[in-house]
């Protein structure tokens, strides 16, 4: 009886111990995969928020306009209900969005490709419109300077846009990311459709200039001009006085050694007299001089410089940071990649002057990564410690 009862703790300690060896395997795979779950829906709420830009950037210009109007769209409606789907997703209708997105190797760049067609063809608003018919005098718009090629571009993110939104099912569960992948296909068909027009209109429009051109110039049937019999002789005769006109001209050049046209007229020379009166109303010893004006500006830009970064390195300095300015990238006006050199330069300069800077290093590294994942608020606060480890008595606490 001893011995069974002493099997049968074994037993239970062993089935204790597999219990914990597995939960210690499965939670950390967990973990990361709701960890890539999360970053998959930071990427691509702000993939919307860019695509939501270019489509601003479209419906600044009536042509832009016009094309979402054809398309029954309001982009901005459509890419704020995006947004707050992809916020709200279940871990399993991420799951669904985010394998049909990353089929597409290039998603992310999306958005900038549409936005450089864009702005290659000068849509902004108030921007030209065919008023007139097609005909001499027609408006060819903006146009778009690399032709068809930008209209190919915005027509192949569309696309493969379009290939996302059908590839997810269309069930219930899958409802929030046909609505998130469809707002972003709106958004790339309206600029597709909007370059489409513009390179038709603009073609169209050449077209008619140029069968004008041919028109107006071709206004007599080439049997009535010159024949080559009469151009034969009248290169005769043009020679003849060619020889005639050679004597006169070496006559000439004896006497005038100069064109008479090279020289100055009197009414040049008058209104060079009143030019010079008008400017030279004072000594002109008296003006400033460029080197003082580019001193000054050297002097002014290197305060506002200074001044600055005593801003940035009083921030730094307290843990509690309050500027915004300085935890944006400069792709959003911010200061992030300044306050980095300045933290950097700082370590540099005290381990130069032979001053410990404790984990100032190590804290540098890790707001690196952090601003290359894309978390600006969390590289600032490490770029803070780094700052208050390098700066501090001893190296800093930090």
């Amino acid at each position: 009886m001893r011995n069974k009862s002493k099997e049968r703790r074994s037993a239970s300690w062993i089935a204790v111990c597999a219990a914990v060896l597995t939960a210690m395997l499965v939670l950390p795979a967990g973990a990361a995969a709701e960890s890539s779950q999360e970053q998959f829906r930071k990427q691509y709420l702000s993939y919307l928020a860019d695509m939501g830009n270019v489509a601003k950037a479209l419906e600044a210009s009536p042509a832009g306009q016009a094309s979402y109007d054809r398309l029954a769209l309001d982009p901005a409606r459509a890419i704020a209900r995006a947004r707050l789907e992809v916020r709200s997703m279940s871990p399993a209708e991420l799951a669904v969005l985010r394998d049909a997105v990353t089929s597409m190797d290039n998603w992310r760049s999306q958005p900038d490709l549409l936005q450089g067609t864009v702005a290659r063809s000068g849509l902004q608003r108030g921007s030209a419109r065919r008023i007139k018919g097609v005909g001499p005098d027609c408006d060819p718009g903006p146009g778009t300077p690399l032709g068809i090629t930008d209209y190919y571009i915005a027509a192949g993110v569309a696309l493969g846009l379009e290939v996302v939104h059908v590839a997810i099912p269309d069930d219930i569960l899958t409802s929030p990311a046909q609505i998130a992948a469809a707002a972003a296909w709106g958004v790339a068909a309206g600029a597709a459709l909007t370059l489409e027009g513009l390179n038709a209109v603009e073609a169209e429009c050449d077209d008619a200039k140029l069968e004008a051109f041919i028109r107006g110039n071709l206004d007599a049937s080439v049997s009535s001009r010159v024949s080559q019999t009469s151009f034969n002789t009248f290169t005769a005769n043009f020679n003849s006085f060619n020889a005639i006109f050679t004597a006169l001209n070496s006559l000439v050049t004896t006497r005038l050694d100069v064109a008479v046209s090279s020289r100055a007229s009197q009414v040049s020379l008058d209104a060079l007299s009143t030019l010079v009166n008008s400017r030279l109303d004072v000594a002109v010893s008296t003006r400033a001089s460029q080197s003082s004006v580019d001193a000054l500006s050297a002097t002014v830009d290197e305060q506002g410089a200074l001044a600055l970064r005593m801003e940035i390195e009083s921030d730094l300095s307290e843990p509690s940071h309050q500027v915004a300015l300085f935890e944006l990238p400069a792709a959003q006006d911010g200061y992030l990649e300044l306050a980095r050199e300045i933290v950097a330069d700082t370590i540099a300069n005290m381990q130069a002057a032979g001053q410990p800077v404790g984990n100032a290093a190590r804290h540098l590294t890790s707001g690196d990564a952090a601003a290359d994942a894309g978390a600006f608020k969390t590289a600032y606060d490490w770029y803070g410690r780094a700052y208050r480890a390098a700066a501090g008595p001893g190296g800093g606490a930090e």
